[in-house]
């Protein structure tokens, strides 16, 4: 078994009321589903010493509610979906691998500056409401769905989305750039002598 706090077997379920799960285990993240189910209701998973990673791993085809809580780090993946109900992420939120996030109301909290929200290869963010907090952040979106509702963002309030040309992002106020792929030169051809 793994050393998280808790690890979810595959099959298994977890429901947390009124808990704060926090760990200093440096390898392991303190809440781990790999094919399981998980509701997290008025608690707080953390992750106290690490925040270059998720405090929630909801991994291979997961299932997981978050309602009314904090996390310090939230990474779905494998096509795992979350439904989060008036929540607040802390430093950042990973959706990957044909994974689904919906939100009714979704609060992020003291950002990193880099890449704070990351929806990536056929994954999907469906927010009725978002709200960063004072700043300048980043999403990166390629091959996936970003889709929110309302939000926050003005002057004080800045998101900067890059995407590639095979995603769809509607976000109002913010700042949406395409990346394009590298050209790379043709391999010369060779010449006649």
């Amino acid at each position: 078994p793994k050393q998280n706090t808790i690890y979810l077997r595959p099959q298994s379920t977890l429901l947390l009321t009124k808990v704060i799960v926090d760990s200093t285990n440096e390898k392991y993240p303190p809440v781990f589903a790999n094919n399981a189910n998980v509701k997290i209701t008025a608690s707080e998973i953390r992750w106290s010493k690490y925040h270059d990673t998720s405090a929630l791993y909801v991994n291979a085809s997961s299932y997981a509610i978050v309602s009314k809580s904090i996390i310090n780090g939230l990474y779905i993946g494998k096509q795992s979906t979350c439904e989060v109900q008036k929540s607040q992420v802390i430093y950042f939120a990973n959706i990957q691998h044909g994974s689904t996030l919906t939100a009714d109301a979704l609060y992020l909290d003291r950002l990193f500056d880099g890449d704070s929200l990351t929806i990536d290869d056929g994954s999907q963010v469906k927010t009725d409401q978002i709200d960063f907090p004072d700043g300048q952040y980043a999403a990166l979106v390629t091959h996936s769905l970003f889709k929110c509702g309302q939000n926050n963002l003005d002057d004080q309030h800045q998101l900067t989305i890059q995407m590639d040309e095979q995603s769809t992002v509607d976000v109002q106020n913010a700042a949406v750039n395409i990346i394009r792929p590298t050209q790379t030169s043709p391999d010369p051809t060779p010449t006649q002598k």
